[in-house]
């Protein structure tokens, strides 16, 4: 009898060390080819990062718009008409007094092939060139930070994966140590059976707690299963998930996490670079009551045939536009860029307060796990030594296998309960991380 109770404390141990004895550097190993298989594989990580790419381009596009605008343009006019006819012999040099005389009022059919080289430059435009490039660049980097937020958020849903999976091992252990148990608990009753001692209801009551240990189990396996596909989803990989542990530190300040996440959070920094990009717009309106400066050249050929080379001439000038009047539109415009800058600037705070909401509820809902978590280990530990005593009975064919199961039941349920309460601990604990940016 003492092996046997030798043999027990050690199963029970197993269950406590299987909690408790993991590498948390290899887990930490595991965990981030996880995370870097995410990185390369997951399709919303890769449709975002096509996205940060196309905003990349339009620096280049706005970039562009500093250089002279050069266009050509060939023409070709057939006409009978008067007006038109004389305008291109006017235009091809060849509007003489004989064909004012002979033809103005009866022209031949007139061609014209036109040939037209022209160069616009910006000198002034309002400042739109460059702020519309300082609009891009922020943009490009607010599109990154974002892409950083959603990497995070998908590392983050991959670490609660993982976290859902070890309570299943820890389940599938204690299921396998409780099949285990319920095979030597028939065994046990069967002989009794046999020697008249136990009776036929209690023979057939550990065959079904046999059955019930099994189908628990596969159930677990089958679960497992589930776990794989939607780890398989977020990393694009097939993987073997292997038991894992987080360590868990109590030494977190919550004014220092706060302040933390203030100025790391992505999806903060992309609401002050909008903001900056709203500042930037309300300028540009605001710009509108400046001229416009430009330059231009063309060169310009007409002629009757396509290959004349002597039909051409060059126009140079410079051109300002200044908005005098437009029915109001810029001030409505201005109003309208105020109101954007105003909104974001509440969204900004509505974020920060969120962020702190968010992160003392975490701090809350950790302190109420851990204090969860010690409080079962006491529950453990009574209903360890409430099974040993009931076991020691039963050998001695003093008590039923009902109680006996009873008392098991108890014990694997607390069991249960301690694991989960442990990964809802480390899951809380890396939440608070999460909401600071921290992990």
């Amino acid at each position: 009898m003492k092996r046997a109770v030798i043999f027990f404390l050690l199963i029970t141990f197993s269950y406590i060390t299987t909690i408790h004895a993991r590498n948390p550097q290899n887990s930490f190993v595991f965990f981030n080819t996880l995370v870097d298989s995410a990185y390369k594989n997951n399709y919303i990580i890769k449709s975002f990062e096509n996205y940060v790419h196309s905003v990349q381009k339009n620096i280049n596009i706005t970039s562009s718009l500093f250089f002279p605008k050069i266009d050509f343009n060939y023409t070709f006019t057939g006409t009978t008409e008067p007006g038109q006819a004389a305008f291109l012999k006017a235009k091809q040099g060849k509007f003489s007094m004989n064909y004012y005389f002979n033809h103005m009022t009866n022209p031949p059919f007139v061609k014209s092939h036109t040939i037209l080289i022209s160069i616009m430059q910006p000198i002034f435009a309002k400042g739109k060139i460059s702020l519309s490039k300082k609009e891009a660049q922020l943009n490009f980097k607010a599109a990154q930070d974002s892409l950083s937020e959603i990497k995070r958020e998908i590392k983050f849903k991959i670490f609660s994966t993982l976290i859902g999976a070890n309570k299943l091992f820890d389940n599938i252990d204690i299921a396998e140590n409780m099949s285990r148990k319920a095979k030597t608990y028939l065994t046990t009753v069967e002989n009794l059976y046999k020697n008249g001692i136990s009776l036929k209801s209690d023979y057939l009551y550990a065959k079904f707690h046999l059955k019930k240990a099994e189908i628990f189990k596969n159930t677990l396996l089958n679960d497992l299963d589930k776990i794989r596909h939607a780890l398989k989803q977020l990393t694009g990989k097939n993987y073997k998930i292997k038991k894992l542990d987080f360590m868990v530190k109590d030494n977190l300040v919550i004014n220092d996490i706060i302040q933390y996440g203030l100025t790391h959070r992505e999806d903060i920094a992309v609401t002050k670079k909008y903001i900056k990009i709203a500042e930037i717009e309300l300028k540009k309106k605001r710009n509108e009551y400046l001229p416009e400066i430009y330059g231009f050249a063309d060169y310009e050929r007409n002629s009757e045939t396509l290959h004349e080379t002597d039909k051409g001439g060059y126009t140079v000038g410079a051109g300002i536009r200044l908005n005098i009047f437009n029915g109001m539109k810029n001030k409505n415009e201005i109003a309208k860029a105020k109101f954007a800058l105003l909104r974001l600037k509440n969204i900004l705070k509505n974020k920060e307060e969120t962020l702190k909401r968010e992160i003392k509820n975490s701090f809350v809902d950790f302190k109420n796990a851990k204090y969860e978590y010690d409080s079962l280990k006491e529950l453990v530990e009574s209903n360890k030594i409430a099974l040993q005593l009931s076991e020691n009975r039963f050998k001695q064919g003093l008590e039923r296998i009902t109680t006996l199961v009873e008392m098991e039941t108890n014990y694997k349920n607390s069991l249960k309960e301690l694991s989960t309460a442990k990964w809802d601990m480390v899951l809380k604990y890396y939440t608070i991380l999460f909401k600071a940016g921290k992990f």
